[in-house]
């Protein structure tokens, strides 16, 4: 189905193709009915490893593509055992992790392309969620760990979270 996806997207923009192939990524999920309309507010969900680089790379150049604004959200969850205790020390973790993103920002995207950059503390999807529908974002591009087995039962996927929780075009980026 992405094969076929793929070559629909072609034809209506060289360039996403082209950026596409660059990074060797692989499409799971976006609405192609969507996808001839321009972006113009692109999020970037990131947990710094190699493929949110990846992502983010991506999501830079469908920016620059279409002169869309950028931002790249970091979240720091909360374990479930630490509900109802205070968030201060979370608080202070979010200051460090907020320079943390922009280091990582500055690696991973051209110095041409702005790129906004917050921390949400709590559950991932939703905070993820949440930032989409306050920033009135056009499209999610976010990478995916493939996870399988117990570590998902236990752990959950969040990309896949997202995908399923969306009411906008996801970008998934296999590692």
């Amino acid at each position: 189905m992405s094969r076929n996806l793929g070559r629909s997207v072609a034809g209506r923009n060289e360039a996403v193709q082209q950026t596409l192939k660059r990074l060797a990524c692989r499409l799971l999920a976006l609405d192609a009915i969507q996808m001839h309309q321009v972006f113009k507010r692109i999020l970037c969900p990131i947990d710094f490893d190699a493929s949110s680089a990846k992502a983010l790379e991506l999501a830079a150049s469908l920016a620059s593509q279409n002169g869309a604004r950028l931002s790249a959200i970091h979240v720091i969850s909360i374990p479930a055992s630490s509900f109802g205790y205070p968030i201060r020390p979370y608080e202070s973790l979010a200051r460090i992790e907020q320079e943390h993103l922009k280091v990582f920002v500055r690696t991973n995207v051209p110095a041409n392309i702005s790129c906004e950059t917050f921390v949400k503390i709590g559950d991932a999807k939703h905070e993820i969620l949440a930032a989409a529908d306050e920033g009135n974002v056009d499209l999610i591009v976010m990478a995916s760990r493939r996870r399988s087995g117990i570590p998902r039962l236990v752990l959950g996927s969040v990309a896949e979270g997202v995908l399923h929780g969306s009411n906008r075009p996801v970008l998934i980026v296999r590692p």
